[in-house]
């Protein structure tokens, strides 16, 4: 599929949200394999000519889903269904999951059960970072490029391997790098960085890479504008909070400084060195098992630490986690979260994906926590 040159696309008197989902849209017709969880080694999916698209939940009812995931099963995961059940994505040719949490096990067994035509792969991800594990998990990524690369029936070049691994590490680091810049004064809303960083996991990542300094030029633009929010200083943590939250937290005058989100910094957060000629499993094996964790891995307990100096380092002034209902991995360490941050004020809610994050207890909620935050500031 050829695609339009970058330059032509930005030059038009749009919104970054309307570039962004026209490229979305054009992505959606490339044969694509979809993907859920943010430890999926997309890099493998690429170096296979296939585009790796990450699922997003429906916003809606999962009314389709809801006949094949039991409805006490995370909504984000039954959203993920009911929008492939849906057949948005013209382009789809199959899916890789992880075993990363129960429900994620039963929406691949649904999938296969559903598209048994298409290609379908469960990974077992290992919970500790240790040498053991890392060395398992390049045996896994290993089995996975080659049986992905007989469905695409193509030969297995690890220079392919090499350069997408590259090609996403210099990705991962330009977006990490965008939150290094909201220490001060922010001048871009948080929503649109996560915005464009969902749209990094729906695109192939050399049209990533045209892209980003489009979108670095605009957050550059806004800085030099004198544009600033100003605002209660938050830092957002958990699951997977819809776009109504993010939304309504700036609609009622917060100011999303910082996230750990799996849609968000979490997913460009990798320590990642050059893998030189090191053997390129054992490189993407490393990476992922030490990147930023998420609630299922057993140092995101120990990470929290962390937190109380990106507190003080950004200025948060509150924090606000987000437990989608059923989701017991961000349960409990929401319960860790409350005696790390004991001096900062933590607002914590829990709901569904699509109806949770905009209903009408939620926003009475943040706007009390957001007036409490405010009083605070004028104090």
């Amino acid at each position: 599929m050829k695609w339009p040159d970058i330059q032509a696309v930005t030059d038009k008197q749009e919104s970054f949200r309307d570039i962004l989902e026209r490229e979305e849209n054009r992505a959606r017709q490339s044969n694509n394999i979809a993907w859920l969880c943010s430890y999926t080694p997309v890099e493998i999916i690429s170096a296979c000519n296939f585009v790796p698209r990450r699922m997003l939940a429906a916003e809606k009812e999962t009314l389709r889903a809801d006949t094949y995931l039991h409805p006490t099963l995370c909504s984000y995961v039954r959203g993920a269904l009911e929008s492939m059940l849906r057949t948005e994505n013209k382009g789809l040719q199959g899916a890789v999951l992880l075993n990363s949490c129960n429900a994620a096990c039963h929406l691949y067994h649904a999938y296969a059960a559903y598209f048994p035509t298409a290609f379908h792969y469960l990974l077992d991800l290992p919970r500790i970072s240790s040498a053991a594990a890392i060395k398992f998990w390049a045996g896994q990524l290993k089995r996975f490029h080659h049986t992905l690369a007989d469905f695409k029936q193509l030969k297995v070049r690890l220079e392919d391997l090499q350069e997408q691994i590259e090609l996403y590490r210099d990705n991962r680091q330009r977006m990490a790098a965008l939150y290094g810049e909201r220490k001060g004064e922010v001048t871009t809303k948080g929503s649109e960085l996560i915005r464009f960083i969902q749209s990094s996991m729906l695109l192939p990542p050399q049209r990533v890479r045209e892209i980003l300094p489009h979108f670095e030029s605009y957050v550059r633009q806004q800085k030099e504008s004198g544009l600033a929010y100003h605002g209660p200083r938050l830092l957002v943590i958990g699951s997977m909070p819809g776009a109504l939250l993010l939304e309504l937290i700036e609609e009622q005058g917060g100011v999303l400084v910082l996230d750990d989100l799996c849609l968000g910094r979490r997913a460009v957060s990798f320590d990642a060195e050059p893998c030189g000629d090191e053997d390129p499993y054992g490189c993407l094996a490393s990476y992922y098992l030490t990147r930023s964790p998420c609630a299922r891995m057993q140092n995101a307990f120990t990470a929290l630490k962390r937190w109380g100096e990106l507190i003080e380092e950004y200025g948060i002034e509150g924090v606000i986690l987000y437990c989608l209902k059923f989701c017991d991995s961000w349960y409990y360490l929401g319960q860790t979260l409350k005696e790390t941050i004991k001096h900062t004020p933590l607002l914590v809610l829990e709901g569904e994906y699509a109806a949770g994050s905009g209903s009408g207890q939620i926003r009475t909620r943040v706007e009390a926590f957001l007036e409490m935050l405010s009083r605070r500031q004028r104090s």
